[in-house]
């Protein structure tokens, strides 16, 4: 995880990550008004969710819930 100060003040974290579908390594980013440790630690939060949702797709990201074999298979 990396920060860095942009041109126009505000801050943006980011991180590495490696796409599943291509292998490749990729970048996401969140950005914030200001630099201060609570606004870090919902940055990380925030980026860590996203990279969830990049990886994953929007609904494993958002609930991670149980379901049967015959869900699956009706899914299927």
């Amino acid at each position: 995880m990396f920060y860095e100060e942009m041109k126009s003040g505000k801050f943006r974290v980011g991180d590495c990550y490696t796409d599943p579908l291509t292998g490749k390594k990729k970048k996401a980013f969140v950005t914030y008004e200001k630099d201060i440790p609570r606004l870090r630690k919902q940055a990380e939060r925030d980026l860590q969710d996203k990279i969830e949702v990049l990886i994953h797709g929007e609904h494993h990201a958002v609930t991670s819930q149980i379901i049967t074999f015959q869900q699956l298979r009706d899914d299927w």
